[in-house]
C-alpha cells in the first residue's frame, strides 16, 4: 500500500497498480494550487507546487498536500506561520478567491532558496494580481522568511507515520537502475535517463517495457556555481532556481521558461526535462545570450568529459547515455560587455 496525507487525512491506495487516485470525495474540494512537502532525510524538506488535476497521481506517494482550504487552516493554528499573521489579513489570503495566491506565498516563505524581491513579485503576479500589490507582499514574505522560527521537522508527526520506504524507488523498483548500474543500460534501447519525479511519473506508466535511471538525487546534477564569465548548471536543478541566475545573465531563457511552463511545474521540473520539453527553443534562447555551451558527462564516480553542446544531436535532448556516461551538468560561457 501507498500512503500519503492530503490536508492531514491519511489516504492508502493500492500501489500494485501504480495507479494512485485521489477519493472521488476529495477531488471536488481541490480547487487552485496545492502545497506538496517531501522528506527525502531528517531534517531535509522538499517543499513544491502541484495542480492536483493535473499532476500525476504516483508522485503524491510518501509526500504530504495541503489544498489551499487546508493551508488556511493550518496557518491560524501553527505559530511556525506567525511571521505571515499580518501578510494573510492585510491582503485577505486566506479568502477562498486569493488561494492561489496564498499558495505561492506559503510556498515562498517555506522555501529554503532565497529568491530576490523582484522576482517573486513577478511570480505572483501570474497569479493574476496586480503588479504593485506582488511587489508589496514579496516585500513582505522576505521580511517574514528572516522572523520566521527554524523548526526542525515541522510536519514530522506526519512523516513519521509514512510507512518506511515506500516511495518511487520502492513502488517502481523493477524498472529503476542506479547511477551504478550505468554500464548495464547504457546500450539498451529501452533504457531512458530521467531527472525529476514529476518527469518520471508522466512518462513510465505509458512506457511499460523501458529502464528508468532516475537522477534527481544525483549531487552532480544538483550544482549550481558561477562566475563572471560561466555557469555551471546541474541538470537536475528546478526551473525556479534555473530562473534565480537566468534572469540576469540568460534573459532569453528566462522568458522561454515563463512561456513554456506554468508556476507550479517550475518548482518540480527539472533543466534536462526542459531542454527535453523545449529541444532546439533552448539551445536557440541560450546562444542569444552565450558564447558557448558544454555538456558534462560522467562515465563513472569522479570522471568527467566535457563534450561542446554543439556538437550534440538535435533529437538527442538528454534521455540516453552519451559514451557510456550520464549527463551531469551545463556548462555556459557568458558574454561579457567590455567597459571602457
Amino acid at each position: 500500500m501507498a500512503v500519503f496525507f492530503l490536508d492531514e487525512t491519511e489516504y492508502n491506495t493500492d500501489a500494485g497498480q501504480y495507479s494512485i487516485t485521489l477519493p472521488e470525495a476529495v477531488r471536488d474540494e481541490i480547487r487552485g494550487t496545492s502545497l506538496l512537502i517531501r522528506q527525502f532525510l531528517p531534517d531535509n524538506m522538499s517543499y513544491s507546487l502541484v495542480d492536483l488535476s493535473l499532476v500525476p497521481p504516483g508522485l503524491l506517494s510518501g509526500s504530504m498536500i495541503y489544498t489551499p482550504k487546508g493551508l488556511a487552516g493550518l496557518l491560524k493554528e501553527c505559530r511556525f506561520f506567525h511571521p505571515l499573521a499580518d501578510v494573510l489579513n492585510e491582503y485577505f489570503l486566506t479568502m477562498p478567491e486569493n488561494y492561489e495566491l496564498l499558495t505561492a506565498v506559503v510556498f515562498l516563505y517555506l522555501n529554503l532558496t532565497p529568491f530576490p524581491t523582484d522576482m517573486m513579485s513577478r511570480w505572483l503576479t501570474e497569479t493574476g494580481i496586480a503588479e504593485n500589490i506582488a511587489e508589496r507582499i514579496a516585500d513582505a514574505v522576505y521580511l517574514c522568511r528572516t522572523e520566521k522560527e527554524e523548526i526542525a521537522c515541522l510536519f514530522d508527526k506526519f512523516f513519521n507515520k509514512l510507512k518506511p520506504g515506500v516511495s518511487t524507488n520502492t513502488l517502481y523498483k523493477d524498472r529503476l537502475a542506479q547511477p551504478a548500474d550505468i554500464s548495464e543500460i547504457s546500450g539498451s534501447e529501452e533504457s531512458i535517463l530521467v531527472y525529476d519525479l514529476l518527469t518520471f511519473h508522466r512518462i513510465a506508466d505509458n512506457h511499460k517495457r523501458n529502464k528508468y535511471l532516475l537522477l534527481d538525487q544525483l549531487p552532480a546534477t544538483g550544482f549550481i556555481v558561477q562566475d563572471h564569465r560561466h555557469l555551471v548548471l546541474g541538470l537536475g536543478i528546478t526551473l525556479l532556481e534555473l530562473s534565480g541566475v537566468s534572469e540576469s545573465f540568460l534573459p532569453e531563457l528566462y522568458n522561454l521558461i515563463r512561456r513554456r511552463t506554468a508556476f507550479w511545474e517550475r518548482s518540480l521540473l527539472s533543466l534536462a526535462s526542459f531542454i527535453q520539453l523545449t529541444g532546439a527553443e533552448f539551445a536557440e534562447s541560450i546562444s542569444k545570450s552565450s558564447v558557448a555551451a558544454s555538456l558534462v558527462i560522467s562515465p563513472g564516480p569522479g570522471q568527467y568529459l566535457s563534450v561542446p553542446y554543439a556538437d550534440i544531436a538535435p533529437d538527442y535532448i538528454l534521455h540516453k547515455p552519451i559514451n557510456a556516461g550520464i549527463p551531469v551538468y551545463l556548462i555556459i560561457e557568458r558574454q561579457v560587455t567590455l567597459k571602457h
